[in-house]
């Protein structure tokens, strides 16, 4: 298997060098069927050849929450793919864990058709090594009144990349794109977006904070776009990120590409330090300094943990934040 998508001279891969990245790790070239595993469900099968997973839920039915573990296998290359289907009406709730050792490349794909009403809840936590390598590309179709509600959570592995491409198509569309990068060390997170409103009356929300310590590096690019006849479009799209070492770095790419007359669009993005009058001040009222710098990080990430709307998956990713941060 060859690594698609590599030339850093494509502005949308400017960021990340995949290429390097792959020979820097020595991952072999060889391919192997990927590791995936879900809850028994009867809305769930498995991909011919053991490719990946199928998630169909038929109009009108609701679906018990499915999880699903992926995992790499140590030297080699995978592509582990997942195709989920939600009819008019149906709900589902997705949540995915990925996590695992060893030197590995994991190029997933994701593709996701809501039909007309359908709600689909999709949580991601991405937690490999540090020696492997992921990366996710998501295509979602969302159709009249459907709502696709995601959530990312990122610390591990070495370079990872995690692409999200939407299609709103038809009026009363949301999507709700949320997520957080935990990074330290030498690691890369990239995050890019790509909203398309297509029709009327659509709306999407992008939130995102990223925490960069060390020698890490993150990426945000987030586009909406908006076609011609898309009027009552409602877009927005923030990234924040906090870097906690001299050696950090955030590259962020904000864009709005609009052919509407009647929208409301914003994007914003900052990227700063820790605020060194609120740890004084914490400091003054006794809390010890690696205390102190925990607590202001934990409540810069709580602001986009507590957008995840299941309270149980929130409660893990919550919990995952305060392991990282030594909590």
């Amino acid at each position: 298997m060859t690594v698609a998508v590599t030339d850093k001279k494509q502005e949308s891969w400017k960021y990340t060098d995949l290429a390097g990245a792959v020979r820097r790790l020595a991952v072999g070239d060889r391919l192997a069927a990927p590791v995936v595993k879900a809850d028994k469900s009867p809305f769930v099968t498995a991909l011919d050849q053991g490719r990946g997973l199928q998630i169909d839920v038929p109009a009108g039915e609701t679906a018990r929450p499915i999880r699903i573990a992926v995992s790499g296998v140590d030297g080699k290359q995978s592509a582990p793919m997942l195709a989920v289907r939600l009819g008019a009406g149906a709900q589902a709730t997705i949540i995915e864990t990925h996590a695992g050792a060893g030197k590995f490349l994991n190029n997933a794909t994701t593709h996701v058709i809501l039909g007309k009403g359908a709600q689909l809840r999709h949580y991601r936590l991405q937690a490999y090594e540090a020696s492997s390598i992921y990366v996710q590309n998501t295509m979602v179709t969302v159709a009249r009144d459907a709502l696709y509600d995601t959530f990312t959570l990122t610390d591990g592995a070495a370079l990872s990349r995690n692409e999200i491409n939407v299609s709103l198509d038809g009026p009363g569309a949301h999507a709700e794109l949320n997520g957080v990068n935990l990074l330290r060390g030498t690691q890369h997170g990239d995050t890019t977006i790509t909203v398309e409103h297509r029709t009327a009356s659509c709306t999407s929300h992008q939130f995102y904070r990223s925490v960069l310590d060390n020698q890490a590096r993150g990426v945000f690019q987030g586009k909406i776009y908006v076609a011609k006849d898309a009027q009552k479009t409602d877009g927005f799209q923030r990234s924040d990120a906090l870097l906690l070492a001299e050696g950090a770095e955030m590259d962020t790419k904000p864009e709005l590409e609009i052919y509407a007359d009647d929208v409301k669009c914003s994007h914003g993005a900052t990227t700063g330090q820790l605020d060194e009058d609120a740890l004084f001040y914490m400091r003054s009222r006794g809390i010890p300094l690696v205390e102190a710098r925990a607590l202001l990080i934990g409540a810069f990430v709580d602001e986009a943990v507590l957008k995840i709307t299941d309270e149980k998956v929130r409660a893990e990713f919550a919990e995952k934040v305060r392991a990282w941060l030594g909590r």
